[in-house]
């Protein structure tokens, strides 16, 4: 038996470990997204609901609300992110591909590799 089944089950370890990492950094991301958006609906809450009723007076002597720049901007970033963290994702995942094909013991598509 080649030894090369060794390098196979040790990619398969590797991927499933990393995709593993992946899905909990994913999971993390999708609560970070949602405490942003959460965030950001209730400020708008808070200064729809005050200029109803009376002048919102901002504790930090800021800019009202903002509320859709920083909504355009959340959404911006949020897809550059998850655009990122797929590409790396697809990248690992067709690197573990190409070492499986490359060191399979028994040949892949004709070819022999001991």
């Amino acid at each position: 038996m080649c030894q090369q089944w060794f390098s196979i089950i040790g990619l398969v370890l590797d991927v499933v470990g990393f995709l593993i990492i992946a899905k909990e950094w994913h999971d993390s991301f999708l609560h970070n997204v949602f405490i942003r958006q959460d965030a950001v609906q209730r400020d708008y809450e808070r200064t729809t609901a005050a200029a109803k009723d009376a002048p919102y007076n901002d504790p930090t002597e800021a800019d009202a609300s903002m509320w859709r720049n920083t909504q355009r901007e959340n959404i911006l970033d949020n897809r550059r992110r998850a655009r990122l963290f797929f590409s790396g994702l697809a990248l690992v995942v067709l690197g573990f591909l190409g070492q499986v094909i490359g060191s399979w013991p028994y040949g892949f598509f004709g070819i022999k590799s001991c």
